[in-house]
């Protein structure tokens, strides 16, 4: 992802929840909008989880990236199947 104020260089296996791979089984197109969600992460988001080392770099590890706040991802999923908080997620 590139934003304004800086890259980010993180790369990390991201595999969806069974539901939500599920969904992209039933319909392949889904993959371009979850795609588009996640590329409007905005660098202060992903700023906002993680941590931050000597000199001001910081490394978001998994599960503090799975705090991102993307509620949009839940309306992907089928209703009987969506989070009622991220936490759920």
């Amino acid at each position: 992802m590139r934003h304004q104020k800086g890259n980010v260089d993180v790369f990390l296996a991201m595999y969806p929840k069974p539901v939500l791979s599920q969904a992209l089984s039933r319909d392949p197109e889904l993959i371009r909008h979850l795609w588009k969600i996640l590329d409007g992460i905005t660098l202060d988001q992903l700023l906002g989880e993680g941590r931050v080392y000597g000199g001001g770099l910081h490394k978001p590890e998994p599960k503090e990236l799975a705090n991102a706040p993307v509620p949009e991802i839940a309306e992907l999923l089928p209703r009987e199947h969506r989070p009622t908080s991220q936490k759920e997620s």
